[in-house]
């Protein structure tokens, strides 16, 4: 069997019947690509002995001996991969076209992007209204991550920040691609030092977005490839997601802004709404007393 061309990633926890669905579609729709499909098993109660994998794809079961988080199981799989690109996927996701082989020829033509990720749909085919996006300054991530995002007044400030609408004739750079599924070199990613493991869910993707990003490469979404995302269906089954969220909601913040700035942006973001007026008359409370 020749080299495969493309290494498809998925990690899975407690998504088998998903995951079926999923290898399902790869097989219906990129029957002709040169791809390997390595599944990581973040699940050690369920170790897939009875998962159905169609008999015309290379799928390999990877058990991991522990949950170690999507981003960590991810760089196990890619240390694992043998082909020249990487698509990483979720397992509650189904192809509605060849999404996959359509990314790895976009960046193909296109060297000067570094991960490019197809369009995300909804289970009545209709676009996510938030995918893809820019980067976080301090004042958008407060704004973004808290209530403030639902006040009309605001909008002005932070109304473009995701993707909300596509040109079906190019592609939308963007600096922020969805984890949900996109595709890299392997030598790219490599050269990134995979995924941050610091985030055991959630932000990984954004941060490794910025790596590429600061590395001198863009990023786009491609209205071309489509694919069916069942959001949270597989987030929902871990019992601390909301503890992981928040942890690496604050990993994220002192990382890119800075140990002091980015504790205030996490608190503040964190807050509940009704504080919010508590904490800014303490806060000049005690500017006014150190001044």
């Amino acid at each position: 069997m020749p080299q495969p061309l493309i290494s498809i990633i998925i990690v899975n926890y407690k998504a088998r019947v998903e995951l079926e669905k999923c290898l399902t579609s790869i097989v219906t729709f990129e029957a002709k690509t040169n791809i390997e499909v390595l599944i990581l098993n973040n699940d050690t109660t369920n170790t897939l002995k009875e998962l159905h994998i169609p008999t015309k794809l290379d799928a390999k079961v990877i058990n991991l001996k522990n949950n170690l988080g999507f981003g960590a199981a991810c760089n196990v799989g890619v240390s694992k991969a043998t082909g020249t690109y990487l698509f990483f996927l979720n397992p509650d996701t189904q192809l509605k076209n060849n999404a996959i082989s359509q990314s790895i020829a976009f960046l193909k033509i296109h060297q000067q992007y570094g991960a490019v990720a197809p369009l995300l749909l909804d289970v009545d085919g209709n676009m996510y209204p938030e995918q893809g996006s820019k980067r976080y300054s301090w004042l958008s991530f407060i704004i973004q991550e808290s209530f403030l995002s639902r006040l009309a007044i605001l909008t002005i400030f932070n109304n473009d920040h995701f993707l909300t609408s596509h040109n079906n004739d190019n592609p939308k750079q963007v600096s922020v691609v969805p984890g949900t599924a996109f595709a890299i070199t392997k030598d790219l990613f490599t050269s990134m030092y995979g995924f941050d493991e610091r985030f055991f869910l959630y932000y990984e993707d954004l941060d490794i977005c910025h790596r590429i990003e600061d590395a001198g490469y863009e990023l786009a979404i491609i209205h071309n490839g489509k694919i069916q995302h069942e959001w949270g269906s597989s987030a929902k089954k871990e019992s601390q997601a909301t503890k992981y969220f928040l942890e690496s909601r604050k990993k994220y913040a002192e990382k890119y802004f800075g140990l002091i700035p980015g504790l205030i942006a996490y608190y503040l973001v964190t807050l509940p709404w009704i504080m919010w007026p508590v904490t800014i008359i303490a806060v000049f409370a005690i500017l006014k007393y150190a001044l």
